[in-house]
């Protein structure tokens, strides 16, 4: 008999009833929503083989009598809020158990010795639990075992015991495939006998402990490993140039160690690597020419060493690399031009902090894909080449802190998506190139201590930093501390006497204007007040973006704005699919209410303004239809939804969520970028008013584009006017919206960074700030505050935490935990109930973003 009820949103408690089945074989009711205890009356299923509880919410211990139900092969229990030991008899009975499944729990105590009985046990899981104490050295006695996760325990042994002296044991399973004892509190050696582990054994993870000591020799014996990290202890001594022998290693991971000595050259016989990082370290010598073997080979760390002499041509031979970092290090001569090989560099090409000399090579333009350069602090000369502007894909360079010359090329213009340029400290000569700052993109720009001269356009988009250093520069914005500009003093000095005279000319024919105007204003005031309010509207149209339509060509476009072109309703109007241009393009059409505009009638420049807005991750205004009764605003159609329907696929908290936490992260970055843009780039600050999920829109890339910006804020502002009150205004959006304005406090920028800080918790927990499970003064805010930071595995959205669970990457468990709890402290940071403490937008941005590097996406 077999009850399969997974997946069903099932609430309350597990019915002890079922008890009475006695007949039943496999139990499943994973993934619901159970409270309360596993009732112990599950014992009397004496059939019972399969037993699937996870991905619940279930509490209290593990009942002894489940030992009764002697015919279990499985047990699952991942991912609920089980306590206490795991009972001795488990082990003492179930003979017949092939896989314990207790991953993501709460339990507690020391691992039982009688688990070694299991003698058919394949898989055993303990990870993510509280339990202490030593690791049995009787688990050696599972002849079966095949894979075994400790990872994420308080284990690490007692003193007068080598913590580590258990993998002895586990060298007798000779059919052991996957380690994990990563996250623990190990300390101690590894053991010599780590080279006799079973020759099945293709991943080897201990990352974040305090293991201390060389890396054994004889783990150059374990020929079948795919996935060795080491990562983040105290390892020391040399690299064992026995790890060359492992030919099917694919991940290498030493960083963040003591290691000391050179990188052995046997490692270029390791002709399948793809991740190598030996990163953070005390690294000598040079880097080996043989790693050019490693044609595989995609991601190379190498930074904060001692590695000396010049880059290796033959690393070039990697051609498959995609990020590349030998940062902090003291290699020495030139660039290679041969560095064009890496044509398929996507992420990074870091070689800052360095003694590299002469110019930049030509070959850099083959790095078309590549989104970040990084050639600072070193002693790079000559000129920026043109041919940088092929890079078109950069978003980052740095080529400060050298002794570059020449002029600014023109050609980076080219490169249309530039975030950061800093070209600081060199010997750049020439104008200042105006056409730099009109970069839609560009967020960070350093040009200070070079020798530019010429004029700084008025901008506030840069502070006085980004400048300062080259004393031929004036002009510009009071804030940049320029002097003002020569040419501009000799100019208003030779017209001094023309505006002299000019000034007498016009006092005589305004004088003249006055009387005519007060005879003309007799003859028509009566006539003129009557038409004024229909004049205004039809003959001063407002035109969103560059193109203006009529109501009937959008009625025709939207097959008279048919429900099933229908996208959605929002606080403003709906907004429908429209397919204009003969066919050969689809846009979107946002029809406003009445309400919407009439409001919208007396803000016409702030609509112009909101009409040039163009950002990456702004939803972009086309154009505008018009009329004194209907008033439609055309956008770029972005088509893969929006971001409340990705986080809720079925319309509610209940279900899954696909998305991964490097999509998560990215939307919060590409929504922070937009903000930013709005609050401290435009022409004039726009503050959004409503963000929410709903108006994060998503492409077929998962880019985010913020809609809706800006019209909340002037509507609101005619509102205003009528007295009408920000709460009932915006009510429509409660729960994004920040407490000051429930107080009539006038709406700010600080109110968008609020509703953004509660999107991102949202976005974490999959939970609505309107959701059913926040009441009684309890909030998304306080309730994630609440398990902040220790226990932020209680509050995390439940996909995230099966993500975080599969311990298969070389991401590790604790670095993704780090992650979320960056993102977190991000939200909480921005919905601190003092407007002032919450940070600007440009600071979120540039934490997210330090968030998406350490995890290296």
């Amino acid at each position: 008999m077999h009850l399969a009820l997974a997946e069903n949103s099932l609430t309350g408690v597990i019915p002890s009833f079922l008890s009475n089945l006695t007949g039943l074989i496999k139990l499943e009711l994973a993934a619901n929503f159970f409270t309360g205890k596993i009732p112990p009356q599950l014992g009397a299923l004496a059939k019972l083989e399969i037993l699937y509880l996870h991905i619940n919410s279930l509490e209290g211990t593990i009942p002894n009598s489940l030992s009764n139900c002697t015919s279990l092969r499985e047990i699952s229990m991942i991912e609920n809020f089980l306590s206490g030991d795991i009972p001795s008899e488990l082990g003492e009975k179930l003979q017949n158990l092939q896989k314990l499944y207790l991953l993501n729990n709460s339990l507690s105590g020391e691992i039982p010795v009688t688990l070694s009985n299991l003698s058919h046990l394949t898989l055993l899981d303990l990870s993510v639990n509280n339990f202490s104490g030593d690791v049995p050295h009787e688990l050696g006695k599972l002849k079966n075992l095949e894979n075994l996760y400790l990872h994420s325990n308080n284990l690490g042994g007692r003193s007068g015991n080598s913590p580590l002296s258990f993998l002895t044991a586990l060298t007798n399973c000779s059919f052991l495939k996957k380690l994990h004892l990563g996250s623990c509190l190990f300390t101690g050696n590894l053991p010599v006998s780590v080279g006799a582990l079973s020759k099945e054994l293709y991943y080897f993870n201990i990352l974040n402990n305090k293991v201390t000591g060389e890396i054994p020799g004889s783990i150059g014996n374990l020929s079948g490993l795919v996935r060795l990290n080491l990562w983040y202890n105290f390892l020391d001594g040399r690299i064992p140039a026995t790890l060359g022998k492992l030919w099917q290693l694919q991940t290498l991971d030493l960083g963040r160690n003591r290691l000391l000595g050179t990188i052995p050259k046997d490692m270029g016989n390791m002709t399948n690597l793809g991740w190598l990082d030996a990163s953070d370290n005390l690294l000598t010598g040079s880097i080996p020419f043989t790693l050019g073997n490693l044609s595989q080979l995609r991601y190379l760390f190498l930074s904060q060493n001692h590695l000396s002499g010049n880059l290796p041509i033959e690393l070039t031979q990697c051609s498959l690399m995609m990020l590349l970092d030998l940062s902090f290090n003291a290699l020495r001569g030139s660039i290679p031009r041969e560095i064009s090989s890496f044509s398929k560099l996507a992420l990074s090409l870091n070689l800052s902090n360095n003694y590299f000399q002469g110019e930049i090579p030509a070959g850099i333009e083959k790095l078309v894909y590549v989104l970040a350069i990084d050639l600072s602090e070193n002693r790079l000369s000559g000129a920026i080449p043109s041919l940088i502007g092929s890079c078109i894909s950069l978003e980052r360079l740095n080529l400060s802190h050298n002794m570059l010359d020449g002029t600014i090329p023109e050609a980076l213009k080219l490169i249309t998506h530039l975030k950061v340029l800093d070209l600081a400290h060199n010997q750049l000569t020439g104008d200042f190139p105006i056409w730099i700052i009109n970069g839609q993109f560009l967020m960070h720009l350093n040009l200070s201590y070079n020798i530019l001269t010429g004029e700084v356009p008025n901008t506030r988009r840069f502070n006085r930093s980004s400048f300062m250093g080259n004393l031929g520069l004036c002009g510009g914005s009071e804030l940049l501390g320029l002097p003002r500009c020569e040419a501009q003093k000799q100019k208003q000095k030779r017209n001094k006497k023309f505006y002299h005279v000019l000034a007498i000319t016009l006092s005589c024919t305004l004088l003249f204007l006055v009387l005519v105007a007060v005879f003309v204003c007799r003859f028509f005031f009566k006539k003129e007040t009557v038409n004024l309010s229909h004049s205004k509207l039809m003959s001063s149209p407002i035109n969103f973006g560059n193109r203006t339509f009529t109501q009937r060509e959008l009625e025709i476009a939207t097959a008279e704005f048919d429900e099933a072109n229908l996208l959605g309703r929002g606080s403003y109007g709906s907004v429908y699919k429209a397919i204009i241009d003969d066919g050969n393009s689809v846009v979107a059409v946002k029809v406003l209410h009445e309400e919407s505009i009439q409001s919208l009638k007396s803000c016409k420049r702030e609509c112009q303004i909101l009409s040039g807005v163009k950002h990456r991750n702004l939803v972009r205004m086309i154009g505008s239809a018009w009329s004194s009764q209907f008033m439609a605003i055309v956008l770029e159609y972005v088509g893969n939804g929006n971001l409340e329907q990705h986080l809720y696929q079925k319309g509610s908290e209940i279900g899954s969520c696909k998305l991964k936490l490097r999509e998560r992260l990215g939307i919060a970055i590409d929504v922070a970028h937009g903000l930013e843009y709005l609050h401290e780039y435009c022409s004039v600050q726009v503050i959004h008013c409503d963000l929410k999920p709903q108006n994060v829109l998503l492409d077929s890339d998962m880019v985010a584009h913020v809609a809706d910006f800006g019209v909340g804020k002037l509507i609101l502002a005619d509102k205003l006017r009528e007295h009408v009150s920000t709460t009932d205004f915006l009510r429509g959006s409660i729960g994004y919206i920040p407490p000051e304005y429930g107080q009539g406090i006038e709406v700010s920028t600080r109110g968008d960074v609020y509703s953004f800080g509660i999107m991102l918790l949202e976005m974490m927990t999959r939970k609505k700030p309107t959701s059913e499970l926040f009441s009684d003064g309890v909030d998304l805010r306080n309730w994630v505050d609440s398990a902040f930071p220790d226990h932020i595995m209680d509050v995390l959205d439940t996909s995230l935490k099966q993500e975080a669970n599969s311990g298969d990457s070389s991401c590790a468990l604790q670095r993704f935990k780090q992650c979320c709890v960056e993102m977190l402290d991000s939200g909480l940071m921005c919905t601190q109930e003092d407007p002032q403490k919450r940070p600007l937008m440009s600071s979120v941005v540039r934490r997210l973003e330090n968030v998406w590097k350490e995890e290296g996406y």
